[in-house]
C-alpha cells in the first residue's frame, strides 16, 4: 500500500512539472519557423519512405513488360 502511495505522489509531481513545461515556448521555434529551405528539406526526408513504398507497390501492366530475349547473354 505504501509503495502505491509513493508512486502516486511521484506521478503527481511529474504531472505538475509537465504542466509547467507545456506553457513554455520552444527555444528554437523562431529559428525553425524562419528557415523554409530547411523545412522543405526535412519534409522531403520524411516523405522518402512513401516514395520508396510507391516504387515497391508498382506492378507493371502486361503491355509494359518486354518478353525475355532468347539470345540474352549470348554472342553470335
Amino acid at each position: 500500500m505504501k509503495l502505491c502511495e509513493n508512486q502516486l505522489c511521484e506521478v503527481q509531481t511529474q504531472l505538475e512539472a509537465a504542466k509547467g513545461g507545456v506553457d513554455r515556448p520552444f527555444p528554437q521555434e523562431a529559428g525553425y519557423a524562419n528557415n523554409p529551405a530547411r523545412l522543405k528539406e526535412v519534409n522531403i526526408l520524411l516523405n522518402m519512405d512513401e516514395k520508396d513504398k510507391e516504387l515497391l507497390d508498382f506492378e507493371p501492366d502486361e503491355g509494359d513488360m518486354e518478353p525475355p530475349s532468347r539470345n540474352r547473354g549470348r554472342e553470335r
